[in-house]
């Protein structure tokens, strides 16, 4: 009996030792960042965005743009604020050339993310050339940020990406975008080829008949894919406006013409 009285005691004593020993585990908050964006099945930080007014109507005085911001973790059921802060990096002046539309910054409960949302202004100091807005997430007592950066690409085309900082960049200049401009890009061979040579009013049409973002045919990345259903599509209403006797005409007064490849 003594033998099975010791052995209790003895568990007692180690149980309670291992309570006592038990160290409480490591919580660290949660991360802030700007969502990246797959592109070729890879995950890659995406920190800025292009708008230009130039492809645009004129009637077009503002537009909203929206910057999605992210938190690593789970829900939680209580709202949790994150900091933003403006570089003074950027020359897009606040009041004259954009405004914030939040009141607050905020992962509101039950949810992981939030959008900051960016009224920006058809301002003459855009007619000019590119101007640019520079935002950084930053640590409070809610989040920490340490999701900061990236390298895309390999060799000479390697760069340094971002998922803590986010760059706006806006114009109200005329003309040809990245894939359309032979001075810019030697593969827009390709886009003549189909789409023609570049006017406003083809690319305004192009935009308006397919009801594309300008914010994302603007990329600098090449439209692949969608040259040939777009000039085929733009083509066949050429055809039919033309079979109306009401012909599309470019502003010098000819006519409309798609691509080589499409005629």
């Amino acid at each position: 009996m003594k033998k099975i009285h010791y052995i209790i005691i003895y568990s007692l004593l180690f149980i309670f030792a291992c309570k006592e020993d038990r160290l409480e585990l490591y919580k660290s908050p949660e991360s802030i960042y700007f969502p990246g964006e797959i592109i070729s099945s890879v995950y890659q930080p995406k920190d800025s965005t292009f708008f230009s007014f130039g492809y645009t109507s004129d009637f077009i005085q503002d537009t909203l743009l929206k910057i999605p911001v992210a938190t690593t973790g789970a829900r939680v059921g209580y709202d949790r604020t994150y900091t933003m802060q403006v570089l003074p990096t950027g020359t897009l002046e606040e009041g004259k050339d954009y405004e914030f539309e939040n009141q607050s910054y905020s992962i509101r409960s039950g949810q992981l993310q939030d959008t900051i949302r960016i009224r920006l202004k058809r301002s003459t100091a855009l007619r000019a050339g590119a101007r640019k807005l520079d935002i950084v997430l930053l640590a409070n007592a809610d989040f920490a940020v340490e999701m900061k950066s990236q390298i895309v690409g390999t060799g000479a085309k390697a760069q340094l990406r971002y998922f803590d900082r986010y760059t706006l960049v806006a114009d109200d200049v005329v003309g040809a975008p990245w894939f359309w401009d032979l001075s810019r890009n030697k593969a827009a061979t390709s886009t003549i080829n189909y789409l023609g040579d570049y006017s406003q009013k083809k690319f305004q049409l192009l935009i308006g008949y397919y009801k594309l973002d300008i914010t994302e045919i603007t990329k600098e990345v090449m439209p692949g894919n969608y040259l040939i259903p777009w000039a085929y599509g733009l083509q066949s209403y050429l055809n039919d406006m033309a079979a109306k006797g009401t012909p599309v005409l470019e502003d010098n007064g000819t006519t409309m013409k798609m691509g080589k490849s499409v005629q």
